[in-house]
């Protein structure tokens, strides 16, 4: 029984990997559908968000109070848009700074969003800012989006680090002379925020990467910035992972096995967001690139409770499986056993002086032994068998072969009768000599028995 049960527990292991395999499979499908929609909802998200921004950058730019300073030259006008400005100044809203910045590149109104607004001593000069160059160049309604990086104060990163979008667009007077720019600080916290808001379960997987490779929101926090940060310029995913970079820098969107796990990305080109919303414009990042990474102690944990599943309904099946080879094997033995007893019975009654005779239920010989075939002169498997079956039950239509015997039984039966009818008419006799007043049918008998004998 060894090779039968060898086979079965190799059958059910095999159909409980092919089982496991393919709803593994649908897992593994259903994962991938969800971090890519996910990611897909992230990216949208972000465009949504540029959108209001530039929405709300242009409102700004024709604000009727700093078209009056343009035109007029007064500082009242500046004092009105600040203080129209600063009704803009709210955490919700996202803007941490919202400035208007003339043609030398001088600060001219500020509002911060701790501060408020800010006075006139304390205004910067900008002229040496990437974003002030590029917007210097732009069309009117145009839009520059800045690199999405920390921001810098008296030329110093600001602490605790604030990542930041600036959005700009040049001012016009009505003469079509360029009059600099307004700029939109955005808090990029923001809108890391509302991915969190949106999935705080799958905060630890969304991940940020300009088109260089830098981490902005990465697995760890010393990974980050590393553009801008001291000692950081090694810190870049086309470093620690050139192939995955590789993909991910000359694909729109994706998806690969990374690290034991699942990588998601997709590209968001700020460009492309303005050109959609109709609006002219440039950025300086190329692209940015949202993702989520799926680890691979996430990729184990979700694959866990399915591995346990089938680990347990396979030892149930090869629990059930060996059961019933031991049952088939024991039943298996015991046919083989009695099927030796039964070949040995048939020996021995063949072999046997007495005849053995076998019936079914209605009394029609089924077998014979060798002895009972000679008794009867017939054979149980003679090819020339009578229409009709000897029946033990009177033998109501006797083979012609059984006659010969079967007339020798009732020569034996009518002897043994008349042997008995004797011996009751000498016990009759008897009791008569002795005086004994016979029963009346014992004395019908008796006369009878004396008048078949006749006078003596």
């Amino acid at each position: 029984m060894l090779p039968v049960w060898i086979a079965s527990i190799l059958f059910v292991i095999g159909l409980c990997l092919v089982l496991y395999l393919r709803e593994a499979r649908l897992l593994e499908h259903s994962i991938r559908d969800r971090e890519t929609y996910r990611v897909g909802l992230f990216t949208r998200l972000l465009a949504e968000d540029v959108l209001d921004v530039t929405a709300d950058l242009r409102a700004f730019s024709h604000s009727d109070a700093l078209q009056d300073f343009l035109v007029e030259g007064q500082t009242e006008s500046l004092d009105w848009l600040a203080k129209e400005w600063l009704r803009f100044s709210d955490p919700r809203v996202g803007y941490d700074q919202i400035r208007y910045i003339d043609e030398t590149g001088q600060e001219r109104v500020r509002v911060n969003l701790l501060d408020g607004i800010v006075p006139a001593a304390q205004l910067q000069d900008k002229s040496s800012t990437a974003y002030f160059r590029a917007t210097r160049g732009l069309s009117a309604s145009a839009v520059y989006i800045s690199a999405f990086d920390l921001n810098v104060e008296n030329g110093v990163v600001e602490q605790p680090l604030k990542p930041m979008l600036r959005f700009a667009t040049p001012v016009f007077d009505p003469a079509g002379r360029w009059r600099g720019l307004v700029v939109i600080n955005y808090l990029g916290a923001r809108l890391i925020d509302r991915f969190v808001t949106l999935a705080p379960a799958y905060q630890h997987r969304l991940r940020l990467l300009n088109a260089d490779g830098y981490w902005l929101r990465g697995a760890r926090p010393g990974d980050e910035w590393g553009n801008m940060l001291p000692g950081g310029t090694s810190r870049t995913l086309a470093r620690t992972a050139p192939t995955l970079w590789r993909e991910i820098a000359t694909r729109d969107e994706g998806q690969v096995r990374f690290a034991g796990g699942l990588f998601t990305w997709q590209q968001l080109s700020p460009t492309s967001i303005l050109n959609h919303g109709g609006l002219p414009g440039q950025a300086a990042d190329r692209f940015l690139v949202l993702a989520s990474d799926f680890d691979d102690t996430e990729w184990i944990q979700a694959f866990r409770p399915l591995q346990v599943t089938f680990l347990f309904v396979g030892l149930i099946l090869l629990g059930a499986t060996s059961f019933g080879v031991w049952i088939y094997g024991n039943r298996r033995e015991a046919a083989e056993r009695l099927q030796r007893a039964s070949e040995l019975n048939m020996a021995i009654l063949r072999a046997a002086n007495v005849s053995v005779i076998s019936t079914d239920a209605a009394g029609t010989i089924t077998a014979l032994n060798p002895t009972a075939e000679r008794w009867l002169s017939w054979r149980a498997d003679c090819g020339a068998r009578p229409p009709h079956r000897p029946r033990f039950r009177g033998f109501c239509r006797p083979c012609p072969r059984l006659r010969p015997r079967r007339a020798r039984m009732d020569l034996r039966a009518q002897g043994r009768r008349a042997l008995s009818r004797l011996a009751i008419d000498q016990r009759l006799a008897r009791r008569e000599r002795r005086g004994h007043r016979l029963p009346r049918r014992g004395r019908r008998h008796h006369r009878a028995q004396g008048s078949r004998a006749g006078p003596a």
